[in-house]
Parts: structure tokens; C-alpha cells; sequence
């Protein structure tokens, strides 16, 4: 009976001994896993992190990209703007042109007609007091018919 009671007491001793160990390894896997865990949620703030500073620098990017085209459109527009406004220019400058050739040729034509009529003017003042009939044909105005001797 008593080497049944030394028995049950080692058993007791060895099963409080396993107990033991059992508890530590628990207690060290348990603080290893709240360190992983600890890590891990550490990780995960970095990275959420990360996503709002990468999403926060896309906007960024889109807003400049945005802004950029903005600008060249406008850009564009205002260089079609200044094309047409050269095109346009330039035909009111071909009118004007044009207008002041026709301009000169008229008061060129007129400067000739009056200096034909003063020229015709003073051939008959010198005929009338010469006392000559008719003046000479190459004091004539422009557009009279000589008269053709008999």
C-alpha cells in the first residue's frame, strides 16, 4: 500500500510538475502572441498611414493635373482667339489696302481730269484773246470730237 501511495504521490508531483510547465509555456506563447499581435496592429496603422498619405497625394496629383489642363485649354483657346484675331486683322488690312489703291487711282484719275480741263480751260482763254477760232486739237478736253478742217 505504500509503494501504491509513493506511486499516486509522484504521479501527483509529476502531473503539478507537467501542470507547471504547461502553464509557463502557455504564459510564454500567450505574450508572444500579444507582441505579434501588438506588431501587427502597428503594421497595419503604418499602413493605413500610408494609404491616406498616398490617397491624399493622388488628389493632389489630380487637382494639378486638372489645374493643368485647365490652363492649356484655356491656352488654346486664347491662341485661337489671337489666330482668328490675326486672320481677321489681316483681311480688315487687305480692305483698308485695297480701299486706298482704289482711293489713289480715283484722286489719280481725278488730278488727271482737272489738269486736262485746266490745260483745255487755258487753250480757249489764249485762243479768245488771240482772236483764233477754235482751239488746238491737243488742247481739246478729253472726250470732244475734233472738229476736221474742210
Amino acid at each position: 500500500v505504500a509503494a501504491q501511495a509513493s506511486a499516486a504521490s509522484t504521479a501527483a508531483q509529476e502531473k503539478e510538475a507537467l501542470t507547471a510547465k504547461l502553464q509557463g509555456l502557455l504564459a510564454t506563447e500567450q505574450a508572444k502572441a500579444r507582441t505579434d499581435a501588438a506588431a501587427a496592429a502597428a503594421k497595419v496603422t503604418q499602413l493605413e498611414k500610408a494609404v491616406v498619405s498616398a490617397k491624399a497625394a493622388s488628389e493632389a496629383a489630380a487637382a494639378d493635373t486638372a489645374k493643368a489642363l485647365s490652363e492649356l485649354d484655356k491656352s488654346k483657346a486664347e491662341a485661337v482667339v489671337k489666330a482668328k484675331g490675326a486672320s481677321a486683322a489681316e483681311v480688315k488690312f487687305k480692305l483698308m489696302k485695297e480701299r486706298c489703291g482704289n482711293m489713289f487711282t480715283e484722286k489719280k484719275a481725278e488730278k488727271e481730269r482737272a489738269e486736262k480741263a485746266e490745260k483745255a480751260l487755258q487753250a480757249l482763254q489764249t485762243a479768245a484773246s488771240t482772236g483764233a477760232a477754235t482751239p488746238s486739237p491737243a488742247a481739246k478736253p478729253v472726250g470732244s470730237v475734233a472738229a476736221k478742217p474742210a
